[in-house]
């Protein structure tokens, strides 16, 4: 497979040129890692990474332990979707967010962190025929159309994966449910939404909540819920 590099927009809490400066020395640490835009007036980040880049859910961290909230805005300019994964009613502790994007070369690229599993298992990530996620268990959501990865063991309860696959339709997903399983059993999953490409997505103040993006992140911090 050829190299899939793309760019990675994040708002970032930049309240002066004290905080751009750390934020360039610690990503200047990071191997795969080339930072194209850093405006504070703006608040705006713009990495470019690839397959072999730290997932965009590492450098957020990274960037937030310098006492900094991040929030990831926006990923590539072809086509973007993100899933938001909860567990099933017998696995309610499994919880996660799964971003993905596409090429023009129809390569797609999963980025996800999943936590409350079991180390000792097994797991696989997949697309099924349906965005019904309304059965227990989710026993609606129909066979499974697409796999992404398979055979993944998590570290502790935790699962961190990034991997790039070929032959990804990310349009043709939309909608439909994306799950995690092992043993057969779905754990937990999530409906494939489009997401903001880079640059898309402006937006300060949350429409639904009246809240600013940063008193968002911090609810979301608080509730252990990576976005």
């Amino acid at each position: 497979m050829s190299s899939f590099s793309y760019n990675v927009e994040f708002a970032v809490q930049m309240k002066c040129e004290t905080c751009k400066t750390k934020i360039i020395n610690e990503l200047s640490k990071i191997n795969g890692i080339q930072i194209t835009d850093i405006d504070v007036k703006e608040q705006r980040l713009l990495l470019r990474l690839n397959d072999q880049s730290p997932s965009s859910f590492h450098i957020q961290n990274v960037i937030e332990k310098l006492g900094i909230h991040t929030i990831i805005r926006g990923t590539g300019e072809f086509m973007t979707s993100v899933s938001e994964i909860h567990g099933s009613e017998k696995h309610i502790q499994v919880m996660g967010v799964a971003r993905f994007v596409q090429n023009n070369e129809r390569q797609c690229l999963l980025d996800a962190v999943i936590d409350g599993l079991d180390s000792t298992k097994h797991y696989k990530l997949s697309v099924h025929e349906y965005g019904d996620l309304s059965e227990p268990n989710y026993q609606s959501i129909g066979d499974e159309i697409f796999n992404f990865v398979a055979n993944i063991i998590p570290n502790g309860s935790k699962l961190n994966i990034k991997t790039k696959v070929n032959d990804c339709d990310l349009t043709s997903f939309i909608g439909r449910a994306f799950a995690i399983q092992t043993d057969s059993v779905i754990v937990g999953a999530g409906i494939m939404a489009r997401a903001s490409k880079i640059m898309d997505n402006s937006k300060k103040i949350c429409a639904c909540s009246g809240k600013t993006l940063w008193e968002e992140r911090e609810d979301a911090k608080n509730t252990n819920n990576t976005s």
